[in-house]
């Protein structure tokens, strides 16, 4: 969605082990040269950890490319597997049929195998990630796997990969006999400050751009927060630049780096904040702020002519997932008689770049979904519409809630919708007239301007909240996308599913649909 206005030809901070970003600080170099030099030495047992975030799976994919193309590997990433499991897989990368024959065997099989692989130069390498997370019983298991060696080497080279708590696993008594046999032991930390800045420079110019997107008060409150994790560097500035789409900003400062970093910090709850003033610090806590806005309202503003709606934390929300606010189409397209119509149907080649959703699953086009018609003209000249003076200590939350039975984010957006003279939600004035909207599923059906429908499904102030939603829709193979609008002074990010050539069709998967947070419809 930003790559355009920031002249870049894809997303550059991907939390993904994309080869082309490949950036090897000075101790990832180090430790992949020493991980290659363990390999062709034959030193049986490497240990690699580092913290969250620090690289360790980026390190595993570049070593992987490295070595995968000469040698047997075997990259377990799931540390449940057990001794069984291994060998079984073992067994079939070697092309050995493992049917009726007990462990004892199968090992002595797999060695002589091995052996003829050793005299031909080529390594057998199980690399497990995760390795933290082995249990004691495991841990025993893998060390018994090194027993496969011939009397001058060992031929199976296992490389134990993991956080930096296996090493409080390996201290004990028990595993002494596995830790002896650890020959290389080497440990990823986090980029210094300059490589930090270094490490960003790159990504955006393997992305496409030469620019200054970020200032330098920018890169030193990324720093600040990331503490030289790449992980955490690619979720604030992967953020950020999507955060300076939204308020058109070409420069990323410091106050969006803010804004970006009390989102993260914010928890499952949030609170609408004024998009140039992100607020009161979440850190005082909901009674406590909501304490000091009301004292601050009544000392600075007469109370007959203002009620203060500050958006509770704990209001109804959609039960959510778990992957960051990810502003993209998920490539998983659903099996539905919606998305069927979209491949089937003839679509004029201006628009089949956008919509056409191809078996590839390739990535479609998000330029004319930034032209989503919004339904407030619907919402506001619906005959059916009721008007209400705000009296004095009422808020929309409040009024939310009981007009409504909800005061999730959604129904405060489509409120805001009907009342676009409001410019914060937080502040609602005493005698002006509130239009409640009358609200329906087909009023959810959005249209943009090549006159194709999506569903709004929901809306949210709070940038990770919108993230947790795409990741569970996502999961159940919907396909979907968010989008930041601005509301007066808020900033809301409006969930959307499907690309529908037909309004009909859009309705009826709209009615498929689950609306626990509009449970009036």
């Amino acid at each position: 969605m930003y790559t355009q206005k920031y002249g870049l030809r894809q997303r550059p901070f991907e939390n993904t082990p994309d080869p082309q970003f490949l950036f090897l600080s000075r101790i990832h170099r180090e430790v992949l040269s020493s991980l290659i030099y363990g390999i062709q030495s034959s030193k049986g047992f490497i240990l690699v950890s580092g913290d969250i975030g620090t690289g360790k799976t980026t390190l595993i994919h570049a070593l992987l490319k490295e070595v995968q193309h000469s040698n047997i590997v075997l990259h377990i990433i799931n540390p449940r597997t057990n001794f069984k499991e291994i060998i079984s897989n073992l067994s079939q990368k070697l092309n050995i049929k493992s049917k009726g024959l007990n462990s004892t065997q199968l090992i002595d099989i797999i060695r002589k195998k091995l052996k003829l692989f050793d005299d031909q130069g080529k390594r057998a390498i199980i690399i497990i990630d995760e390795a933290h997370l082995l249990s004691e019983a495991s841990l025993e298991d893998i060390r018994i796997l090194s027993n496969i060696e011939t009397e001058k080497r060992k031929l199976v080279q296992i490389i134990l990969v993991g956080q930096n708590e296996i090493h409080d696993s390996l201290n004990q008594d028990s595993q002494k006999p596995l830790k002896q046999r650890i020959v290389l032991n080497r440990r990823l930390t986090p980029f210094n400050k300059k490589t930090s800045f270094e490490y960003i420079k790159y990504r955006l110019e393997i992305a496409g751009t030469r620019s200054t997107i970020f200032n330098q008060q920018a890169l030193n409150k990324i720093w600040e927060k990331s503490c030289g994790i790449p992980r955490l560097i690619n979720q604030i500035c992967d953020n950020a630049l999507l955060i300076g789409f939204a308020m058109d900003k070409n420069i990323i400062g410091a106050k969006i780096i803010k804004e970006v970093i009390e989102d993260m910090e914010s928890g499952e709850k949030s609170i609408p904040r004024d998009i140039k003033n992100t607020g009161y610090k979440r850190a005082l806590g909901l009674v406590a702020v909501f304490v000091i806005v009301s004292i601050t309202m009544l000392l600075i503003i007469d109370p007959q002519t203002l009620s203060t709606n500050f958006i509770n934390q704990n209001h109804s929300h959609q039960n959510t997932g778990t992957k960051t606010l990810e502003f993209k189409i998920i490539k998983e397209v659903p099996d539905t008689p919606a998305m069927d119509i979209i491949e089937k149907k003839k679509i004029p080649d201006e628009k089949q770049e956008t919509y056409s959703i191809s078996k590839t699953r390739e990535k479609l086009s998000i330029k004319p979904v930034l032209d989503i018609e919004s339904n407030t003209d619907r919402f506001q000249n619906n005959a059916l519409n009721r008007q209400k003076k705000i009296k004095p200590n009422e808020y929309l939350l409040n009024i939310a809630k009981k007009e409504y039975g909800t005061g999730s984010d959604m129904i405060i957006d489509l409120i805001h919708m009907a009342n676009p003279e409001i410019k914060n939600v937080n502040k609602i004035f005493i005698g002006k007239k509130l239009v409640l909207p009358f609200i329906e599923k087909k009023d959810l059906i959005v249209k943009n301007k090549n006159k194709n429908f999506h569903i709004h499904y929901t809306s949210y102030y709070n940038y990770s909240e919108a993230s947790k939603t795409i990741q569970k829709l996502s999961k159940e193979n919907k396909l979907v996308f968010t989008l930041p609008v601005r509301q007066g002074e808020n900033l809301v990010y409006r969930v959307y599913i499907g690309v529908f050539t037909d309004k009909n069709i859009a309705a009826t998967y709209l009615n498929k649909l689950n609306f626990d947070h509009l449970p009036f419809l």
